[in-house]
């Protein structure tokens, strides 16, 4: 396990263009920097939902956002928040220094158990947890790693 963690860490550096579609996420590159681009060209409609926020629900600067299977998952430096359509529906805030918390959250992903697993640069390490804030797993890596993404090994990445 750790080991495919690390490759899938690493493989993501060669992807260099156009655009790719992994669990929910889409990863838009353009061609060119600066140049504009139709929201046609890799999505055939948008909509806008409004996040439910309240004093304990408060999204900070959002690091990365993950649409799968009906919820929106939305993470801030602090912690990963879980909402569907627009309701908030749990979060997973462990941002400290004991040994089941992360100094800050640099990227996330949705297990298919559907509990986030946590990316912390600063920490070189990733979290597991369940939606109730507790850690499942720790894994300790070797390397700084700034963001993360589910692969199939078997697949070229275009």
């Amino acid at each position: 396990m750790v080991k495919h963690l690390a490759l899938l860490l690493f493989i993501l550096s060669a992807c260099t263009s156009g655009v790719k579609v992994d669990v929910g996420r889409i990863c838009v590159r353009p061609s060119s920097e600066g140049a504009a681009m139709k929201l046609s060209e890799f999505a055939a409609s948008a909509e806008c939902i409004p996040l439910e926020t309240t004093d304990s629900v408060i999204i900070n600067n959002p690091v990365q956002i993950i649409l799968h299977d009906g919820y929106e998952y939305i993470a801030d430096n602090a912690g990963v928040y879980k909402f569907e359509r627009g309701k908030w529906v749990a979060s997973v805030l462990r941002r400290g220094n004991a040994p089941d918390e992360y100094i800050n959250v640099s990227d996330f992903l949705i297990t298919k158990q559907g509990n986030p697993l946590v990316l912390s640069r600063s920490n070189r390490a990733l979290f597991l947890y369940t939606w109730d804030g507790v850690l499942q797993k720790k894994i300790d890596l070797d390397v700084w790693a700034q963001r993360m993404a589910w692969i199939n090994v078997n697949e070229p990445c275009r």
